[in-house]
């Protein structure tokens, strides 16, 4: 379809799929909390700002830093990126960095990966690591894994997915598939691993595809997408297939044409108060693509009259059919470092940083109801200003920002959302900011401390009360 732009604020534009009669949701914050900062939890630049939510906590795993928190923002426990995969009982023998965290609502786990960069002292290390139960804090178990790929033993900007029955984590050409059943034995291990490899997930792009998440809990195939073309006029999308143990990579997918917007290159973001523009992530899959009743959802920073923005879509994961496709874009300011999350009902979230001329980096989001298969958008709504300029360069063009950020669904209630965003709280300093994020669509306001006495297992994982919890408001 071809997609149509609405304004819906003074400066904000939001490209939909197609016209819609539904009303846009409204979005307001419940917990708003800062989490790590540059200098007192981690001295690493950027952050990779990544976290998860699970029943009743919310992990924070980034560059440098391992933090847990309750829901209302207390943090119970805290380690070094170094101190908490050591404790994993990982062998940690290089620099990490790019770290990567999911919890998943079907085993009641958290998921993590890290690579070790090892700099020529042998191959480099993929580092996969498994909660020991639904409370992060009660220990975890951690694997070291040589990497080997296509074309070296080096590893580059690492993702992460899971299905069913795998974790799974891309880098450089490589699939490296982890059967869950190995995690989660008794004890757990890696038994069965493997690391499938081939020159054809090479993209001109370079090598960052994302293994999907699946909210659906299917098991293989599991879908590998990413931009293939400098020009952005295609996606790429392979496949896992086989079974768990014996996985093979299935070219045949191909390629999805969509609408064609370059990437921005060099030119960063727009900031007050510096002559420095601010990295934008522009143009690959750098935070999670999902999967929720078989539509693959994603977005991605694209040029746009000169400015980043999100380019946000829907491709069905059948037939690779893009359902939709639309901009959230600003005229002015740049729009980047997005992540999205969908519930059982189709109601999206995206989070993302916003900067221009007049504003510094600050961290957003935006919600969309989906209603005979058109997503309308609402207004976006500030969540943490910024209030310096950014300007750590580290030797690059562009100020070293993000490189991704996240943004999921609380697996208590399907209209329950957590962003977790980036942005200066002082003078090249960055702060991360977790936000609880509840969506309303005309029912009652829910109560959180209800959810969290009456939703059992069962709720949680079971899809036809999870939309009827979120069509009931």
């Amino acid at each position: 379809m071809r997609t149509l732009l609405k304004l819906i604020g003074a400066f904000m534009f939001v490209a939909l799929a197609a016209t819609s009669n539904a009303a846009a949701p409204q979005l307001r914050t419940g917990a708003n909390f800062t989490g790590s900062t540059y200098g007192i939890d981690s001295s690493d630049v950027p952050p990779d700002t990544d976290g998860a939510v699970g029943r009743r906590h919310i992990v924070e795993l980034l560059n440098g830093q391992y933090a847990v928190y309750l829901k209302n923002g207390r943090r119970v426990q805290s380690a070094s990126l170094d101190q908490f995969w050591a404790a994993a009982g990982a062998t940690v023998r290089g620099r990490l960095a790019d770290p990567r965290i999911l919890f998943d609502p079907f085993s009641q786990r958290w998921f993590a990966s890290t690579p070790s960069f090892n700099f020529g002292n042998g191959p480099d290390d993929l580092l996969v690591g498994v909660s020991k139960g639904p409370d992060p804090t009660k220990g975890w178990a951690g694997f070291t894994i040589p990497f080997a790929g296509p074309v070296g033993t080096f590893v580059d900007f690492p993702t992460l997915g899971i299905d069913r029955d795998g974790v799974f984590v891309f880098t450089n050409g490589t699939v490296l598939v982890v059967p869950k059943s190995d995690l989660l034995a008794d004890p757990p291990s890696v038994a069965h691993a493997v690391l499938v490899q081939s020159t054809d997930l090479l993209t001109p792009l370079g090598t960052k595809l994302q293994p999907i998440v699946s909210l659906d809990n299917v098991a293989l195939p599991e879908p590998l997408l990413g931009p293939w073309d400098v020009e952005g006029t295609v996606f790429r999308r392979w496949s896992v297939t086989g079974p768990i143990t014996a996985p093979v990579l299935d070219a045949s997918a191909g390629f999805i044409p969509v609408t064609p917007y370059q990437g921005l290159g060099n030119q960063g973001a727009l900031q007050p108060e510096s002559g420095i523009g601010i990295f934008t992530s522009s143009p690959m899959f750098a935070s999670s693509v999902v999967m929720r009743n078989a539509v693959l959802w994603g977005v991605q920073t694209v040029a746009n009259l000169g400015r980043a923005a999100l380019r946000w879509f829907a491709i069905d994961a059948q037939t690779n059919a893009v359902l939709q496709e639309g901009l959230i874009a600003d005229p002015i300011r740049d729009v980047f470092m997005g992540s999205i999350a969908v519930n059982a009902c189709n109601d999206v979230v995206i989070g993302f940083n916003e900067s221009g001329p007049s504003q510094f980096v600050s961290a957003y989001a935006v919600a969309g109801t989906t209603v005979n298969n058109v997503t309308t958008f609402g207004e976006p709504l500030l969540l943490k200003s910024g209030v310096a300029p950014y300007e750590v360069t580290g030797g690059a063009p562009v100020a070293r920002w993000g490189d991704y950020s996240a943004t999921v669904v609380d697996p208590r209630h399907p209209l329950t959302f957590w962003t977790f965003q980036e942005w200066p709280s002082a003078r090249d300093v960055w702060s991360t900011q977790i936000t609880q994020l509840k969506l309303h669509k005309g029912g009652r306001a829910h109560d959180e401390a209800e959810d969290d006495d009456r939703a059992d297992d069962a709720d949680v994982n079971d899809h036809a009360k999870q939309v009827s919890r979120c069509r009931a408001g």
